[in-house]
């Protein structure tokens, strides 16, 4: 839940089990919650853009550990706008607005493995579903780009150009009625 910066968590059935955080600067706490994933240990991985850290729980919510983010003291070398784990101790963040729009990081030891994807003004705005992952796969997508990049511990490289023939963007907008709403 992004106005209460708080994770809640539900079984199957849709029962409420446990949450995870509460909004505030303080240990555990969040300012803006922006992605989470879980690790395939089951520790949840919460990223908070705001104080720019990584926030770890177990299976059932009880805090492990944070990493704040702020490597450098360049405000603009690491951001954490969407995470994807590529294992249990690399990830994957997207969404920097500085120098590089892609940072593959070590939790374990809390270090920069690469950056890459430079940031263009054009297509590397906040994008809410940036990473898909099958298996060990981890792919990322750049919105209003038409080029999928694979992304493992070590590298980034070009999957694929998809072409969109007559449907690519041109940048243009067409408009249309909604009733009730009105022209958008």
């Amino acid at each position: 839940d992004a106005i209460s910066n708080t994770v809640f968590t539900f079984d199957y059935s849709g029962k409420f089990l446990f949450s995870i955080g509460t909004r505030g600067r303080g240990p555990f706490e969040f300012l803006e919650m922006c992605d989470f994933c879980i690790l395939s240990n089951k520790n949840i991985l919460v990223s908070d853009e705001r104080i720019r850290k990584l926030s770890f729980f177990d299976s059932i919510g009880n805090p492990i550990r944070e990493i704040y983010l702020n490597h450098n003291n360049d405000p603009r070398s690491i951001c954490n706008n969407r995470i994807c784990n590529i294992n249990d101790s690399i990830i994957a963040m997207y969404g920097c607005t500085g120098y590089n729009n892609v940072t593959v990081f070590d939790i374990n030891s809390e270090k920069i493995l690469f950056q890459g994807l430079p940031y263009h003004e054009g297509y590397s705005e906040e994008y809410r579903h940036a990473f898909n992952k099958m298996g060990t796969q981890v792919q990322l997508l750049r919105s209003g780009a038409t080029e999928i990049y694979n992304i493992n511990a070590d590298k980034i490289e070009l999957a694929r150009h998809l072409d969109f023939g007559q449907h690519q963007n041109t940048g243009e907008y067409e408009s249309a009625y909604i009733p009730g709403v009105g022209t958008i």
